[in-house]
């Protein structure tokens, strides 16, 4: 009896690490649709006005985004370490606002549209999530990538939006503009922004 005690506990033991994870995938994909959904029914309310749009869009994507670890990425190491720590605080916040902006900007785009819940793909340890917009009938294809964060858990640090990486395009215009001044002087554009 013991050794059939003991032979069920190692079985339950070995598969119930996959099913907490295939669970936590997908509560995963659910929190990004609700999301979603929740934006969408947002940006298409005609009782709004666009900064209340806004407001409200922001409050949405908050939880979900790492807003810090997106602007770290996109400066890259060399740059954000020339910065002093009050700079970096102020980086991160007017690359926060530009991010979220940006983002706000191009959901209004697709008020109208259909978007699509993809899949899910684990790598190491990212998890990626596809979402397509169907756009007359043409499905374009979203990314939302994923980091685990020790105090916040699954969040997302970069979204490719038709096969183009957000994190990449501002490293590379980051790094063009570095090349061409200093980090400090970076700030100072995106401050006049």
């Amino acid at each position: 009896m013991r050794q059939l005690i003991l032979g069920l506990f190692f079985i339950t033991s070995l598969l119930l690490p996959s099913s907490v994870v295939a669970l936590e995938k997908q509560e995963l994909k659910q929190s990004l649709s609700s999301a979603i959904d929740s934006v969408m029914a947002i940006v298409s309310d005609a009782n709004m006005s666009k900064d209340e749009k806004r407001v409200k869009v922001y409050q949405s994507i908050d939880p979900l985004f790492d807003f810090a670890k997106m602007a770290k990425l996109s400066l890259g190491k060399r740059g954000y370490k020339s910065l002093t720590k009050e700079q970096q605080k102020e980086y991160i916040e007017l690359f926060t606002t530009k991010i979220k902006s940006s983002y706000a900007d191009k959901i209004e785009l697709y008020s109208d549209e259909k978007i699509m819940m993809g899949e899910l793909k684990k790598m190491k340890k990212r998890i990626h999530i596809s979402t397509y917009v169907d756009k007359s009938g043409e499905k374009k294809e979203i990314i939302y990538k994923y980091y685990y964060s020790k105090d916040r858990g699954w969040v997302i640090y970069d979204v490719d939006v038709l096969g183009v990486s957000i994190v990449k395009t501002y490293r590379l215009q980051f790094a063009n503009e570095l090349k061409k001044g200093s980090a400090h002087e970076l700030l100072a554009k995106l401050r006049a922004k």
